[in-house]
């Protein structure tokens, strides 16, 4: 399984969880789930950066994802936070996903040449 297909194995895990209602042993059951999906994520995550084989690039992200772990899966111990930015990146009429949570990245428009941009806190 690519981790492409983990991670929207993840967010199923999560829709599931959201659906059921929350006093019910369904979401119990679904929550109970959603923790071992993300522990077994992390597990995986540590095993590829254990193999002396594994490509920079994907070392570089995998390295992200373990310093920031906490933080990409808040949603797990804290239903009501969703799991990503999209519905504020739409709001801002953001159509690159940016990396950092929380945040919108628009171009400058008086500072086009040096590429920078301004941090549209959300």
């Amino acid at each position: 399984m690519t981790w492409v297909d983990a991670i929207a194995d993840l967010y199923h895990q999560n829709g599931l969880r959201l659906q059921a209602d929350p006093d019910s042993a369904l979401y119990v059951a679904h929550h109970a789930r959603l923790q071992q999906y993300a522990h077994d994520l992390a597990t995986r995550r540590d095993e590829a950066l254990a193999d002396p084989r594994l490509a920079r690039p994907a070392a570089q992200v995998l390295q992200s994802m373990q310093n920031h772990w906490s933080g990409l899966t808040v949603f797990v111990e804290h239903p009501w936070v969703p799991m990503d930015n999209n519905r504020a990146y739409a709001a801002c009429g953001i159509a690159e996903i940016m990396p950092t949570p929380g945040l919108c990245r628009a171009p400058r428009t008086d500072r086009q040449i040096s590429g920078e941009s301004r941090l549209l806190v959300i």
